[in-house]
């Protein structure tokens, strides 16, 4: 049996990325190299998923066309999971995982997971364009930072199916933005919601309360904020130090 754990364990010693215990030490391999050719993952395994089983209004589903987060907001895990590196699918394989969750599974609805999805602009339009040329009929959400939209990119992304973007907003005081690392201004915060509906869709504006340094003052801002910017629908979440990001450090250290 200890012949047999210690093979295991030399193994498991070669795995990058992974972390195990080897009797009373917990052992950590190393990072594992990132994907650089993204288009080389098969989809997932949708066959082994009961879509009935999740049905609301319409069936609907989810995927992932890039990875990799550049920015460097000190409360988000994003970059820690994805990496910082951006890489992204072709337009080609992207439309063609949309065409086997429309044509296949009879999916009405997409969201495009991304953390960045419209940081490549050019990019973004080719998948639009991409699923105009091939007839695809279907409704898709896309989430973008405030500071990569433009009006052309919204109305290209409107006219081949995004009916829903979300936004993150994150605070209505320009202060704990600052102390975020978020890197926008309210001011480009209030232009990008006034494009998204001047092209027709539906905007979720997304805001964290309870900041480290964050006052009742500035929490109160950020509420009445939310309410100038007449969001169709507002999420507020209590910020959560994950492990790993700026936050987190700060906090422990005090």
């Amino acid at each position: 049996m200890k012949l047999l754990l210690k093979l295991n364990i030399k193994k498991l010693s070669k795995v990058k990325g992974i972390a195990f215990r080897d009797e009373d030490k917990v052992r950590m391999n190393g990072f594992r190299p990132l994907i650089k050719d993204l288009d080389s993952i098969p989809f997932p395994a949708r066959h082994l998923v009961p879509f009935k089983s999740y049905e609301l209004s319409g069936q609907s589903g989810g995927m992932i066309t890039s990875r990799g987060c550049v920015f460097g907001c000190n409360y988000c895990s994003s970059s820690l999971i994805m990496g910082k590196k951006f890489r992204t699918r072709s337009p080609e394989n992207v439309v063609d995982e949309v065409e086997e969750l429309v044509f296949k599974y009879g999916l009405e609805d997409i969201a495009f997971l991304d953390d960045i999805f419209m940081l490549d602009k050019r990019r973004a339009i080719k998948i639009c364009d991409e699923i105009k040329e091939r007839g695809i009929d279907l409704k898709f959400v896309a989430s973008s930072r405030v500071d990569t939209v433009n009006k052309s990119l919204l109305e290209s992304l409107t006219n081949s199916g995004m009916k829903t973007l979300y936004y993150g907003v994150e605070s209505g005081s320009q202060r704990v933005l600052d102390l975020m690392g978020k890197n926008i201004t309210l001011n480009q915060t209030e232009k990008a919601f006034k494009i998204a509906k001047d092209v027709g869709v539906d905007v979720i504006g997304s805001f964290i309360l309870g900041y480290p340094g964050e006052t009742v003052e500035e929490m109160n801002d950020t509420i009445d904020f939310s309410i100038k910017l007449d969001p169709d629908y507002a999420q507020y979440s209590i910020l959560t130090p994950f492990p790993g990001t700026p936050i987190y450090s700060q906090l422990k250290k005090k």
